[in-house]
């Protein structure tokens, strides 16, 4: 295995993961990223919408057989991370997240997009 293709199925197991993670223990999830259902009465829905397209975008990403199948999977991940970047920056803009939290998770989101687009731009190994 090379180092990037032992990146791709890092990213996509990973995507697997937390898919499953959220849809089936939302309040987990939701604990993880510093707030509880209390918080949030629609969180866990809203982390199961967040769990389904962990599980798409993983399913073809792990799928991935040909370079621009590969390519392509690794970069719609990453641009849903770094929109997943701004939307949490916003939310501690406005008071929903501590800004100091959104901020961690903010550049958690845009480290593993900017390994999405390391794992696309190289070509298959």
């Amino acid at each position: 295995m090379t180092p990037i293709s032992g990146l791709r199925a890092a990213l996509a197991g990973g995507r697997l993961a937390a898919g499953v993670l959220a849809l089936g223990a939302p309040a987990t999830v939701a604990r993880a990223v510093g707030t509880t259902p209390a918080d949030n009465p629609d969180g866990d829905y809203l982390l199961r919408l967040f769990g389904s397209r962990e599980l798409v975008v993983g399913a073809i990403a792990a799928g991935a057989l040909g370079p621009g199948t590969a390519t392509r999977a690794f970069l719609l991940g990453a641009g849903v991370d770094a929109l997943d970047a701004a939307a949490v920056l916003r939310a501690g803009r406005d008071g929903r997240f501590a800004p100091h939290r959104a901020r961690a998770i903010a550049s958690g989101c845009l480290a593993i997009a900017a390994l999405g687009v390391v794992a696309a731009a190289v070509p298959r190994g």
